[in-house]
């Protein structure tokens, strides 16, 4: 009994240990060293949940090839799941089937041209064609050879003999793909031209996709009073040299650059130009049309350090990944260029690079080349990145019910995740849950798919309730037609200069003045129906409309949160001008025998002001039932608000002073200058006693210190 009891505390621990060292196997596998994340509306990366996660890390010694020397490219055979990569220190091509199992170290073959044994020298490309036909870069020895589908060599593509080459400029092959129509499309080492077009004997065909050069005006300007010579020593600007080539399903051409300026590179990232895009896809005529619709250009990581793309790679279902060698990061977008998650840190972990500089995928997995140790790394898909990527193909293939079961699926495991939001809402959308619809796009900020929605929902809206549409709006017409004549009757009333005036009527005669400037500014200065506390109020008012028009705008005009409105800044874009305009009109007209004082000069310009008063605050409610197709006219009339508040500013300046034209319009641009000039000043004083500030702290400081 005893003897039965012992064997079973042993076996009982035994399950216990084996227990305990299965979950610490499975928690040591499941230890990811980078964060997933995608980037908000406002730049700021936001954390997801693991899109991949590392496999398995192979190297020479995994491989039984001996250490990869310098590998260059990787490339993944859909058709058979055959794997190459283009060890270029050790001279080969290692090919490996779907298990990552080594066939063949492929590094001489039978020249058919000489009949010898030929070698490879500094390969830097490999690809297999439609056919199965193998095309390897062989850089060093200036060619790309052709092999058929048992590796027997068909042909070797040299410098092409053609009067379009380029004088000295050596044909040394890195990377090539192969179109349908079996045209070859290559990349030579430091050839800014483009991309070299052969035919499928390698004829030269021209250069492809070549990187357009922006020259500033300046330079242009410079050039105009330059001289022959002096053109001649001036360093050109050359077109920029892409570093990788793929080619997708639809025989579109990927290309990738890093040698791009760096702040053209986070310029790109929201000016979404092409002409300094780190990645392109290119049609036949060598046009990029690679979509560009989210927030931020696909181009990787934000910021002041840009990402250095070395290679891209795509799927069938428009998703696409580019490789940063500068982060060891993958950013991961769908076909309009919605960042989907990106991922990759440095270091020596599983699931690090050191130098990575070739990605491919590998059925739902990825292979990542690490150039700097000489390893790939195999990342498989989590449950997370297939729904999404369900989630995309169901949209594709308007399976719309399982998009959104998808999208809801994801959202449940990423709510900072806005393509989520923005695949709900169109499910919402095309069930003409309008409102719904709305909800969700606002949520992920999207105003142009919320504008949409917003035009269903309003159409609707006014088809239920006509009636009181029209109703409501005669009577707000019928109101502003009796204040109108109301103010206008109490402002033609006629009374002296010596008259008691009330703030109302002060405050009124604003309206007066926005109609006959010329009248109203001379009746502020000679009758005295103005006065400075009435221009406070309207001063104030006009913070308030501005106030209101930040906070109170349509969501499709003006997406800002009210958290993040700035208060501050609202209230100085208002005072600040009037003040620097009223302290240089008078310091200006003073000089120019101007005959109003710096009283009237404040009191006509604050009255002239009162426009963007009357059109704004409208133009603000009404903003809130206006499609984004509708916006040419609201800014229309917020650009007449300013345009008739600086007339009638005019107006009162040549009134007030007794200018004529001409000397009033001079008048006026200098003293434009002139707050220029007072605001400079301003600046440069408040820095230098920013500066005094801090080295009087220092000093005390260091006096401190030093008792």
């Amino acid at each position: 009994m005893k003897n039965k009891l012992l064997k079973a505390s042993v076996l009982l621990l035994a399950l216990t240990v084996v227990c305990s060292g299965m979950t610490a196997g499975a928690q040591a596998a499941s230890y990811v060293p980078y964060t997933t994340y995608t980037y908000s509306y406002d730049g700021e990366a936001q954390e997801s949940p693991n899109a991949f996660v590392p496999a398995e890390r192979y190297d020479g010694t995994v491989f039984g090839t001996g250490e990869l020397k310098n590998p260059s490219d990787l490339f993944v055979d859909t058709a058979t799941g055959k794997v190459y990569i283009a060890d270029t220190g050790n001279n080969r091509i290692l090919i490996f089937n779907n298990q990552m199992k080594l066939i063949k170290v492929f590094a001489e073959f039978e020249n058919t041209s000489n009949g010898g044994t030929d070698k490879f020298k500094g390969p830097q490309g490999v690809f297999v064609s439609s056919r199965g036909h193998v095309f390897v870069a062989d850089t060093e020895n200036g060619r790309i050879v052709e092999f058929d589908t048992q590796l027997k060599m068909i042909s070797s593509i040299t410098e092409p003999d053609s009067p379009f080459w380029p004088k000295n400029m050596s044909f040394k092959p890195i990377s090539m793909v192969v179109d349908g129509g079996n045209r070859i499309y290559s990349i030579s080492q430091n050839m800014n031209e483009g991309v070299v077009n052969l035919s499928e004997n390698g004829d030269f065909l021209g250069f492809y996709g070549a990187q357009k050069v922006q020259q500033s005006i300046f330079d242009w300007f410079t050039q105009l009073f330059q001289n022959d010579e002096k053109r001649k020593r001036t360093v050109r600007t050359v077109p920029r040299v892409y570093n990788s080539i793929s080619i997708d399903n639809r025989d579109f051409v990927w290309l990738t650059a890093n040698s791009i300026e760096k702040q053209d590179q986070i310029n790109y990232m929201t000016s979404k130009s092409s002409v300094s895009a780190p990645v392109k896809r290119l049609n036949p005529k060598g046009d990029d049309v690679l979509f560009r619709n989210a927030k931020w250009a696909p181009g990787g990581a934000l910021g002041e350090e840009p990402s250095s793309i070395v290679d891209v790679t795509m799927k069938d279902n428009g998703i696409y990944s580019i490789l940063d060698s500068n982060k060891n990061k993958i950013f991961t977008y769908d076909n309009n260029g919605n960042l989907l998650y990106a991922f990759g840190a440095s270091g020596q972990q599983l699931g690090t690079f050191n130098l990575c500089n070739s990605i491919s995928y590998f059925g739902n997995e990825l292979l990542v080349l690490d150039k700097g140790n000489g390893t790939v790394t195999r990342f498989e898909q989590t449950e997370y990145g297939a729904l999404i990527e369900r989630a995309i193909v169901a949209d594709a293939d308007r399976e719309f019910e399982e998009s959104l079961e998808c999208w809801n699926l994801v959202l449940k495991q990423n709510q900072n995740f806005d393509m989520a939001y923005t695949g709900i809402a169109e499910a919402f959308l095309r069930n003409g849950d309008y409102k719904e619809a709305m909800d969700y796009f606002k949520t992920a900020r999207d105003t142009e798919n919320y504008s949409r929605a917003f035009k269903s929902y309003r159409s609707e809206f006014v088809r239920k309730n006509l009636i009181y549409i029209v109703l409501i709006a005669c009577a707000v017409l019928a109101v502003l037609f009796i204040v109108n004549r109301k103010i206008k009757k109490f402002n033609n009333r006629i009374y002296s200069s010596d008259s008691r005036h009330t703030l109302l009527d002060e405050f009124l005669y604003a309206f007066y003045s926005m109609y006959h400037p010329m009248k109203g500014a001379w009746s502020i200065k000679a009758e005295r129906r103005g006065s400075v506390r009435a221009a406070h109020v309207i001063n104030l008012l006009v913070i308030a409309t501005f106030i209101f028009k930040g906070i109170g705008t349509g969501y499709i005009f003006n997406n800002v949160l009210v958290q993040n409105f700035d208060l501050i800044r609202t209230v100085l874009s208002v005072v600040l001008p009037i003040i620097l305009w009223c302290v240089a009109s008078w310091s200006l007209t003073t000089l120019c025998s101007g005959e109003g004082n710096i009283k009237q000069i404040y009191v006509t310009t604050s009255y002239s002001l009162m426009p963007l008063v009357v059109i704004n605050i409208p133009m603000t409610i009404i903003s809130n039932f206006l499609a984004i197709e509708e916006q040419a006219f609201l800014t229309f009339m917020v650009f007449l608000s300013f345009a008739w508040s600086l007339l009638l500013i005019f107006a009162a300046t040549m009134t007030i002073h007794d200018y004529t034209m001409g000397k009033n319009l001079f008048t006026v641009i200098l003293s434009v200058v002139g707050m220029l000039i007072i605001l400079f000043l301003a600046i440069l004083l408040i820095t230098l006693s920013n500066k005094i500030g801090s080295f009087i702290q220092q000093i005390y400081e260091e006096i401190v210190n030093r008792l």
